[in-house]
């Protein structure tokens, strides 16, 4: 409960277990690298959970102390990390990335570059943990021009539901939901280019196979795995 590790030595370890977990079982199966950008990602949410529980900007020295730890996996490590467990095949896809670890604001940037209707991404809930966000450009009828919106997804082990008005229904994949919503075209691909694709294009494949039985997953502890 004393010990302190540099924020280099935590992002190497969440690298490992991340990818432990998400990865495929077989050896030698390729396992999604997380780049210094989405390190960055993760390291913005230790800090800002961290603040959460009453640290100031000014202690924030890049090293990771108990207090902070506890604070991310509690405020949002454990519950991202089950979706990303839910999500295993979709997480490790990535030509083209299926699943994105970006803030609102550069989701918002990069489909600026695609103002066609229809393009989306998904990526993970900075502020809900545990939630995936689909941010996707929408007409206005008004103006006739393209905005940026973003609709919340709900992940249990009963699928995936979008979180409107008047939606109940579970999907059973991620794919499933996506092709159900008529707003959803092209996905928004992971290059700096930012190609898309076509949505059923891009589902059609499957990089890795059901690593988990993350449906019926129930009480582990992320935290202690974590510590060890």
């Amino acid at each position: 409960r004393h010990h302190t590790v540099p924020w280099e030595r935590m992002g190497e370890a969440t690298q490992t277990f991340l990818g432990g977990w998400t990865g495929g079982r077989k050896a030698g199966e390729p396992r999604r690298k997380l780049n210094a950008g989405k390190m960055e990602f993760v390291r913005r949410m230790v800090w800002t959970t961290a603040k959460a529980g009453g640290r100031t900007t000014s202690q924030w020295d890049g090293v990771v102390d108990f207090p902070i730890f506890r604070a991310f996996c509690a405020g949002w490590w454990e519950q991202t990390l089950t979706t990303l467990i839910l999500t295993a095949e979709e997480f490790q896809c990535t030509r083209p990335k299926k699943i994105w670890l970006v803030s609102r604001k550069e989701a918002e940037q990069a489909l600026a570059r695609h103002r066609k209707a229809g393009t989306f991404l998904i990526r993970v809930s900075q502020t809900r943990p545990g939630k995936l966000v689909v941010s996707f450009n929408e007409k206005q009828q008004k103006h006739g021009m393209t905005m940026a919106r973003h609709t919340l997804v709900s992940v249990s082990k009963h699928g995936f539901r979008a979180d409107v008005p008047g939606q109940e229904r579970w999907y059973d994949t991620l794919w499933a939901l996506v092709k159900n919503c008529r707003q959803l075209r092209r996905l928004l691909h992971h290059d700096e280019g930012g190609g898309c694709t076509c949505k059923a294009e891009a589902f059609r494949k499957q990089r890795v196979g059901n690593v988990v039985g993350a449906r019926s997953m129930q009480g582990l502890s992320f935290r202690r795995n974590f510590e060890t």
